[in-house]
């Protein structure tokens, strides 16, 4: 993605793709948390 557009949609995409994969960790977490210790 990064070499075909400018630098600035390419950080955009990044930090994106970052949030999205924070936020993924983040619910699986949560679930397996409410799942294993019955604690939030």
């Amino acid at each position: 993605y990064a070499s075909k557009n400018p630098p600035l949609l390419s950080v955009f995409d990044g930090i994106g793709q970052g949030l999205g994969f924070t936020l993924s960790l983040v619910i699986v977490g949560t679930i397996r948390e409410i799942i294993g210790a019955g604690t939030f």
